[in-house]
């Protein structure tokens, strides 16, 4: 049994993490040749991750300048991030990741559509995390205060009024 378990081990250890992500920034120039820009793009390969970048810079290009994004990079960086925790927040956020600063980034979390973070040292350890209004929590959401109405009294239809005519509470 012993030999069985050790060789489950080793076998776990060679197999790496079950989903590496990696994160790409590469730059191109956005005009003819006098300014650059930063893209970034995530996959489960470098390559993958690469396509996206060039897909971000290829995005509302014009004919003109849409070659530019087709060259290779000026500048590049790649980075492993690891799987972000498990969580409520993976059915709405897109594009989840774990920096080697451990912060979770996802690129949106409806309803906002700006990149999001949460910074994981700030969690107790097996915090829930949760998409709250677009924000991202190591916790539930918090409940919002209850909705001030009217005061409620007792009603009563009036003929003369043809409407319900409400008096203050007591």
């Amino acid at each position: 049994m012993k030999r069985v378990i050790g060789l489950f081990v080793a076998l776990c250890a060679l197999c790496g993490p079950a989903h590496a992500w990696w994160v790409v920034k590469a730059s191109w120039w956005v005009d003819e040749g006098v300014n650059s820009r930063e893209y970034e793009g995530k996959g489960t390969s470098q390559d993958i991750a690469l396509q996206k970048a060039r897909a971000a810079c290829l995005s509302g290009r014009s004919n003109t300048t849409v070659g530019l994004c087709q060259n290779a990079p000026l500048r590049i960086s790649f980075a492993e991030i690891k799987d972000p925790p498990g969580g409520a927040y993976l059915k709405s956020c897109k594009d989840c990741a774990i920096t080697d600063g451990d912060v979770i980034v996802c690129s949106a979390c409806p309803p906002k559509r700006e990149r999001r973070e949460l910074d994981l040292k700030q969690c107790q350890s097996r915090a829930i995390i949760e998409n709250c209004g677009g924000d991202l929590h190591c916790s539930a959401c918090p409940k919002p205060p209850p909705k001030k109405g009217p005061p409620k009294g007792e009603c009563q239809y009036s003929a003369a009024a043809g409407k319900d005519v409400c008096t203050a509470p007591k």
